[in-house]
């Protein structure tokens, strides 16, 4: 099942509560989310709007996400403020997200030069202002730092010399698929 996939208690409350939002549905709509319905959850979570193919615009990011980037990424398109083989694979994954209209997981790491290690893992659940179409993501990306690593010690995307995806998986009709 695609929840066993989901490591994160955060993220797997998270996605209990997009599914309760869905009431049966492909995906629950944008008004359907109540952020005070998941106070806890904020400080983890951000919002995306879908602005076109493959174009996507940080519409909220949660304070725990600007502490770990050390930036607010909020009112950015992800093509300009993620560039790279990093950007790609956003886009990818936002995409991913928009055209199976499921929740996505995804397991990377950041590469250093050095012995420092970052694992992230990310949840992207549709949403729509319809039942066809989506048109905002809510996500999550939540930090794993190995021994060595400290986050005050990192730029997490400036200090980085490669970027690359360990896996991805898909929520379909309650399998989850590996695609990565």
């Amino acid at each position: 099942m695609f929840r066993t996939r989901v490591e994160n208690e955060y993220q797997k409350s998270l996605l209990d509560y997009w599914h309760i939002k869905a009431r049966g549905k492909c995906f629950p709509q944008r008004s359907d989310i109540h952020p005070e319905e998941i106070k806890n959850l904020l400080p983890h979570i951000g919002l995306i709007d879908v602005t076109g193919p493959r174009q996507f615009r940080y519409r909220l990011i949660g304070t725990a996400m600007v502490d770990f980037f050390r930036t607010d990424f909020t009112g950015t398109d992800v093509n300009q403020s993620k560039p790279g083989k990093y950007g790609e694979f956003l886009i990818d994954l936002y995409a991913c997200a928009v055209e199976v209209k499921r929740p996505v997981y995804s397991k990377s790491a950041f590469l250093y030069d050095d012995d420092r290690g970052l694992f992230t893992q990310r949840l992207i659940l549709p949403l729509g202002s319809n039942e066809k179409n989506v048109d905002t993501l809510l996500f999550s990306t939540i930090p794993i730092l190995d021994n060595h690593t400290k986050l005050e010690n990192i730029r997490v995307i400036e200090d980085s010399i490669d970027f690359e995806e360990h896996c991805r998986f898909t929520e379909i009709n309650e399998h989850a698929h590996q695609i990565a």
